[in-house]
C-alpha cells in the first residue's frame, strides 16, 4: 500500500542500486504496533528515521501520525538490508551510501 512505497521512497533518496544495478532491498523482520485505529478518511503522516547500522543489516523506524492531533496511530520498526541480485544474498552497502546512512542515525531510536 501507499506506506510501503513511502518507506520505499525514504530508502531510494540515499541509497542506489549499485553502479551496474544489480543491488536491491530486502526486508527481513517488521514488528508493527498498532496504537489506535484510524476512521475512514482520516488524514495519515509518515515519519521515518534510521534507527541503527549493523555490517549489513539497517533498521528503521516508521510512524503514522494523526496530522490533526500530532498523535501515533501506529509505529514500526523494521530491518532490512542490500541484496545482491547476482548472489542471492545480503552485501554490505557501498562506504559513500552507509556514511550517509550513519549521519542521519539517531541513537536509542525503536522499540
Amino acid at each position: 500500500g501507499r506506506c510501503a512505497e513511502a518507506a520505499t521512497h525514504f530508502f531510494d533518496s540515499f541509497v542506489s542500486a549499485g553502479p551496474d544495478g544489480r543491488i536491491g532491498r530486502a526486508l527481513l523482520e517488521a514488528r508493527l504496533i498498532y496504537l489506535r485505529a484510524a476512521t475512514a478518511g482520516a488524514r495519515l503522516e509518515l515519519r521515518s528515521a534510521v534507527a541503527g547500522l549493523d555490517a549489513k543489516v539497517e533498521r528503521f523506524a516508521h510512524w503514522l501520525i494523526n496530522p490533526e492531533d500530532g498523535q501515533p496511530w501506529a509505529s514500526a520498526m523494521v530491518l532490512g538490508g542490500a541484496f545482491d541480485l547476482d548472489a542471492r544474498k545480503l552485501t554490505s552497502l557501498p562506504k559513500a551510501e552507509r556514511s550517509t546512512l550513519e549521519a542521519k542515525l539517531i541513537e536509542g531510536m525503536g522499540f
